[in-house]
């Protein structure tokens, strides 16, 4: 590759970057929330067309897919704010002067199992259960997006109880954690898909640069 070709390539990674920031902003919010919903249920094996996903006016639900009224949420790793390392690396990039100063640190992933991801699930959705109270979750489905770095799903380890999810009041809890979709509970009042597919950890999606698109 010439150099004209390593800078093109530069600039491609940086508009990317630039795109990606855009769309963790505030203003992108309810299209980060419909494109969570899609990677939900393109894991789960669920169909839909993108018209299926909307987010009503007024919250909550922040999204709504057919009968399901998602209140979703995204998880981080502790301490790290949302686009930081998108910002970090687009000023990398910007003083990149050929590929090598692009690379990344290789970080072996390290696994996350079923206990503590549902202790962080349920610390996570306590704050919005307190404030809608028992009545106000029995309606709403809540979606988890996990988005912790350099972590995996280990599907070797068992389900562990999900009862002081259920005490918060949710109609169900579900999570994403790409490339699976998780529901941990459904409640006879919620949606029939959600229903069938309790307890399974599913991955029906094989396109990685796919799994969030609403296209």
């Amino acid at each position: 590759m010439n150099k004209s070709d390593e800078q093109k390539y530069i600039d491609s990674l940086i508009s990317h970057t630039d795109d990606t920031l855009r769309l963790l902003s505030n203003h992108e919010k309810a299209t980060r929330e419909r494109m969570v919903c899609a990677a939900f249920l393109r894991c789960l094996g669920a169909q839909f067309l993108k018209e299926d996903i909307t987010s009503p006016q007024g919250d909550p639900p922040d999204v709504t897919f057919k009968e399901a009224r998602f209140e979703v949420r995204e998880i981080l790793d502790e301490g790290r704010a949302r686009g930081k390392d998108f910002k970090e690396r687009l000023e990398v990039l910007k003083k990149a002067k050929n590929l090598n100063d692009t690379l990344l640190p290789y970080k072996s992933p390290t696994p996350i199992d079923y206990t503590s991801l549902f202790n962080i699930i349920n610390a996570a959705l306590s704050k919005k259960a307190n404030l809608y109270r028992v009545q106000g979750c029995s309606s709403l489905d809540a979606l988890l997006y996990i988005n912790l770095n350099h972590r995996f799903l280990d599907l070797a380890r068992s389900i562990p109880d999900f009862g002081s999810l259920i005490s918060q009041g949710w109609r169900s809890v579900s999570f994403v954690f790409i490339p699976y979709s998780h529901i941990i509970f459904a409640k006879d009042t919620a949606p029939e898909f959600l229903k069938k597919y309790k307890g399974q950890t599913r991955n029906e999606w094989n396109d990685p640069d796919t799994f969030f698109d609403l296209n």
